[in-house]
């Protein structure tokens, strides 16, 4: 087990379980970032495979590095927490363990948040990598204008492209820590809790994208499952749950009406693309949507 590094500006968290075919690659690839001031910290949910070996080859490479082990698997909601709990810096962002990056990726993100004091999430062009059928580039999200209307404006266009990448920006860390906190709070479910974060940054925050560099998401086919909610009933009540989060929302903001339904139309369809396909959409709504999950 390792120790934290001591105060570096920014600390990449690195969740991983069993993932010896692409971890090396990716300590290689956060290593190698031309920003410099970074801690990298490791937390192994419980690996079963040569996960251990290859970061202790790493650490004797890198010693930024650093490894924490579960001695038994706690779920991934937890080992992210757990991974950004570890953290001690004014940036942090999660890298997960089969994606890479632009080598500037780091240093550019830096400068944006400096950039825009305002900003709690400095995001990325993204591009999804299907190992077996190609590639696909998306949009990134524009530089919210300053007055409210051109805010609530591009809070609508985020929204409407959110992107799992972005998931994977730099975040402010104590803004992240907070929203991380409100989330277990209020959500109960492990499917679509990135989003959920992602939907709770626009609302609340800022976002600034950094068109110079690309995260690349790569789909093996090996995809981890992370969903708690495998009936019907479960998923009407996820979907349930998560509108009640972004009711809650939208009701802190400070908008006229047609606005905030407005909002509410854009966030619905986000849940028919994010969280859940129509058929469940409309049984949460026929089963009363917008009251409160019991």
């Amino acid at each position: 087990m390792g120790s934290a590094m001591n105060s570096p500006r920014v600390t990449i968290g690195v969740p991983v379980c069993n993932g010896e075919s692409e971890l090396e690659a990716c300590l290689a690839c956060l290593s190698n970032q031309t920003f410099r001031d970074l801690a990298i910290i490791v937390y192994d949910n419980a690996s079963t495979d040569r996960t251990p070996e290859i970061v202790a080859a790493a650490m004797r490479k890198d010693s930024r590095i650093s490894y924490f082990r579960h001695d038994t698997n706690i779920g991934a909601l937890a080992n992210f927490s757990a991974v950004l709990a570890a953290a001690r810096s004014p940036y942090f962002m999660w890298r997960a363990f089969d994606d890479l990056s632009d080598l500037a990726y780091v240093e550019r993100l830096v400068a944006a948040l400096d950039a825009y004091p305002d900003a709690m999430l400095a995001a990325p062009r993204t591009e999804t990598l299907r190992t077996q059928s190609g590639r696909c580039r998306v949009r990134l999200p524009p530089r919210p204008g300053t007055g409210p209307r051109e805010r609530l404006a591009a809070e609508r266009w985020i929204i409407r492209r959110l992107q799992a990448g972005w998931f994977y920006g730099l975040f402010r860390r104590e803004f992240l820590v907070e929203t991380m906190d409100f989330i277990k709070r209020e959500f109960r479910f492990v499917w679509a809790w990135d989003f959920l974060l992602l939907a709770t940054t626009v609302l609340r925050a800022r976002i600034v994208g950094v068109p110079e560099v690309t995260f690349t998401h790569r789909l093996t086919g090996t995809a981890k499952q992370y969903s708690s909610a495998e009936t019907t009933a479960e998923r009407v009540a996820l979907v349930r749950n998560y509108w009640h989060v972004i009711e809650q929302l939208i009701a802190e903001k400070k908008m006229p009406l047609y606005q905030r339904l407005i909002h509410r139309a854009v966030f619905v369809r986000h849940v028919k693309r994010r969280v859940a396909k129509w058929p469940i959409l409309l049984r949460a709504m026929r089963d009363s949507l917008f009251r409160a999950p019991q």
